[in-house]
């Protein structure tokens, strides 16, 4: 609701006195000595109004004060985003409390005439949810306690995500009561029973949230379960609400002793979840694969003249199929240059068939050769490194990862736009940065997996000769931990490599 303005208010103190007075009119007080009283005795009702209103508004000029001087001490602090949570809480001030503050004095429209002047859009609730879904999907992926997350500590944990040991350490708390709900409700929204329980957890714990009275956690906790009890049978959304139905009989309306049975039971449900996809745990724990043997090699390789004098610096990861990285194969300068023509191009980036999904969480930008020095450099370097032809393939793809930016499992052989029978033989992945933690990319048959090296390149072929898909090329990439994460793609195309690829002797091959 919006606050009336200041003439408002004191419109309004002014009618109140002179109803006070009976309304009578200004010029016929000095024709009676008692309404002449009756004024006076005003005098007192109306400092008190005016003092009330001085107070009311000297703490809404102190809320605004202390807004300004937060958007001041973090003017162009960016490194601190590259942190989910620190990430999370800006967009959750700049969606939500910043937006009901600014509405307090008129400053909506000054926001943002200055948001578009940025060439920006204030963030929206969809951009609250999503922050808060990216979250939870690095808790997901790297086994992330509540308790962790909610300080900022970004563990990975390899055996459990409940809370125990190093995670819970205590510490200050980043995240608010409110955002321990809101990333419950999240949770239990998506169908991820055990972290929303882990919140919810979370939420009762003595120690966290001093602010809120054990009544009112109670409360909202209770209020959470109902909502996952919700969730189908086979999610343990039965499990949950037969627990609802008998723990009050059990606890006989005693709040301190239902907080506490009601954060054991949670960390009793909690613990009775097994995570099973592959792409997670090689995520979190790293390649375990056998074919890391005495035959996977590192060596200067000149796969053309161009590289006599600058070998190429080659490490095999995988001997069949074929996956090498390649060091080195960007300088530093066309690194940075590709993402600063890249950056104003951004846009959400899609999955086959054009459509936004959680499957990829990333923006991307297509670059042409003509469009910058950089392009055209690098695409012709992939050529002479790959002895492809890179003038059938598609324009070269940037791409930015963001709050818990991921790709889930996938082949790159099919493409959206590719003319029929075609497909992608090969694929240059480009790091053009590194990243804090997280954001590997990840073999899941292989059980491979590979840290972004600046200036570095994973490279691979996706087809056989006779044009079959290699499956075991299936590959993700990781959720971006903390810092950011930025690519170029490069895929090759089939049909345009008759000469440098051709068919083998063999329609095996």
């Amino acid at each position: 609701m919006k606050t009336p303005n200041n003439s408002c208010l004191l419109l309004l103190i002014l009618s109140s006195a002179s109803v006070a007075l009976g309304a009578t009119r200004a010029d016929d007080y000095f024709t009676s000595i008692s309404h002449v009283a009756k004024l006076c005795s005003s005098r007192a009702r109306l400092a008190d109004a005016l003092l009330n209103y001085a107070e009311t508004e000297s703490s809404r000029l102190e809320r605004l004060r202390q807004f300004a001087d937060t958007l001041r001490s973090n003017d162009g602090n960016v490194s601190g985003i590259e942190h989910p949570v620190e990430a999370y809480v800006t967009i959750r001030q700049m969606s939500r409390e910043w937006k009901a503050l600014l509405g307090q004095c008129d400053c909506t429209e000054t926001y943002q005439l200055v948001a578009k002047s940025a060439g920006i859009r204030p963030p929206a609730e969809d951009d609250y949810d999503g922050a808060a879904d990216a979250l939870l999907r690095l808790q997901d992926v790297y086994r992330i306690s509540a308790a962790a997350m909610a300080r900022g500590r970004l563990e990975v944990n390899s055996k459990n995500r409940s809370g125990d040991g190093e995670q819970t350490d205590s510490g200050p708390l980043m995240l608010t009561a409110e955002d321990a709900i809101h990333l419950a409700t999240r949770a239990f929204n998506t169908s991820l029973l055990s972290i929303g329980m882990d919140w919810a957890r979370l939420l009762l714990m003595s120690d966290a949230f001093p602010d809120w009275s054990t009544e009112r956690k109670l409360s909202r906790a209770l209020d959470l379960l109902q909502l996952a009890a919700q969730l189908p049978s086979s999610q343990g959304g039965s499990q949950i609400g037969a627990f609802l139905e008998n723990m009050w009989n059990k606890t006989s309306g005693n709040l301190t002793k239902a907080a506490a049975k009601i954060s054991s039971q949670i960390k009793v449900i909690s613990d009775g979840e097994k995570e099973t996809e592959n792409y997670k745990e090689i995520c979190r724990e790293g390649s375990r694969t056998n074919n890391h043997s005495s035959s996977l090699t590192c060596r200067l390789a000149v796969p053309h003249p161009f590289f006599t004098l600058a070998p190429v610096k080659e490490e095999l990861l995988n001997s069949d199929p074929r996956v090498t990285f390649l060091y080195d194969i960007l300088t530093d300068r066309e690194s940075d240059r590709l993402t600063e023509v890249a950056d104003p191009r951004l846009q959400r980036a899609r999955v086959g068939g054009g459509v936004f999904t959680k499957i990829r969480v990333s923006k991307s930008a297509f670059l042409r050769d003509k469009e910058d020095w950089s392009v055209e450099r690098v695409n012709r370097r992939l050529g002479l490194v790959t002895g492809l032809n890179v003038s059938d393939s598609d324009p070269l793809q940037l791409g930015n990862y963001g709050i818990g930016g991921q790709y889930e499992p996938h082949l790159d052989s099919k493409g959206v736009g590719l003319a029929k029978g075609n497909s992608r033989l090969a694929t240059a992945l480009l790091y053009l940065n590194n990243v804090k933690q997280g954001g590997g990319t990840v073999f899941t048959r292989l059980g491979l997996r590979v840290q972004p090296v600046k200036n570095g390149a994973l490279y691979w072929h996706n087809l056989r000769r006779n044009s079959s898909d290699i499956f075991d090329t299936l590959h993700a990439a990781c959720p971006v931990l903390e810092g950011s994460k930025w690519v170029a793609n490069k895929w090759i195309y089939y049909m345009g490599q008759m000469a440098s690829w051709p068919c083998g002797l063999s329609q095996l091959e």
